[in-house]
């Protein structure tokens, strides 16, 4: 307990400091997919308009781009609207939880805010825990109010559960890059290296999930952003494999970086 001692006080404070920069990135979040969600059953209104924008997403260039959904020939607006939106959504999500982890933890110790915390009665794992619990409490608002939003939109042919499955997946995937944002700032010397670092990896992963996609989709389940590929958001029947697999990347991202952050402060 010594060692994430006063953790639930940093992080109200953490909540107090930094709300209008979370609110911001959730209206613009909600903003981006709800608006989208009202709008794609009059951009995709006829059965022809479906149909057409299915042969392009199969195309090499957009399953290059968007990744490889197995979409039928008729497809339903929920299904084009999952197919457009998951990576692209997933993008925002993943830049917002790299900003804020690594400015409230590599940033802060560059400003020697870290220092004057750990000062006080502050155990020395508490400003990374709180920064962790901040990230949790971040996507789990998004996604409750992304799956609330969407099922309010009522995009036709989507049902309860594939917004819930979107919006999990989404959420779930933001929060696995935030804990490697979170690991990787205990491995670098500054707030410049660790960020540039952290899009790295993010970069990997995406061209990983584009060179499988193209080349063997079976290998796309080696990347991170395959992971959200493959859970179907738009089939109600597979609601159990997103959930497992990002949450298996997140625990072992917060277990190195609990690891890594205390043998820095030994």
């Amino acid at each position: 307990m010594r060692q994430t001692k006063n953790m639930l006080a940093l992080l109200r404070f953490n909540l107090r400091a930094d709300w209008v920069k979370l609110l911001t990135w959730l209206l613009a979040i909600l903003i981006l997919v709800l608006v989208v969600g009202f709008k794609f059953n009059t951009i995709y209104g006829t059965a022809t308009a479906l149909q057409t924008i299915t042969v392009t997403l199969k195309s090499a260039s957009m399953v290059a781009l968007l990744g490889a959904f197995d979409l039928p020939t008729n497809p339903t607006v929920a299904q084009v609207f999952g197919s457009e939106m998951l990576l692209f959504t997933s993008f925002v999500i993943i830049a917002m939880n790299l900003t804020i982890g690594i400015a409230k933890t590599r940033g802060d110790e560059d400003l020697g805010l870290t220092e004057i915390i750990r000062s006080r009665a502050v155990g020395p794992q508490s400003p990374l825990i709180s920064t962790a619990g901040e990230l949790v409490l971040l996507n789990s608002t998004l996604t409750l109010l992304m799956a609330g939003g969407l099922t309010i939109a009522k995009v036709p042919g989507a049902s309860i559960a594939g917004n819930w499955l979107f919006s999990l997946g989404l959420g779930l995937t933001g929060l696995a890059f935030g804990m490697m944002g979170l690991l990787v700032a205990q491995l670098t010397s500054n707030h410049t290296s660790a960020t540039i670092l952290s899009y790295a990896l993010f970069l990997v992963s995406y061209l990983a999930r584009m060179i499988t996609d193209i080349s063997n989709p079976d290998m796309t389940w080696w990347s991170p952003l395959g992971w959200l590929e493959k859970n179907s958001a738009t089939d109600s029947k597979s609601l159990v494999g997103p959930t497992t697999n990002d949450g298996d990347g997140r625990s072992m991202f917060l277990s190195c970086h609990l690891a890594t952050n205390a043998s820095r402060f030994r």
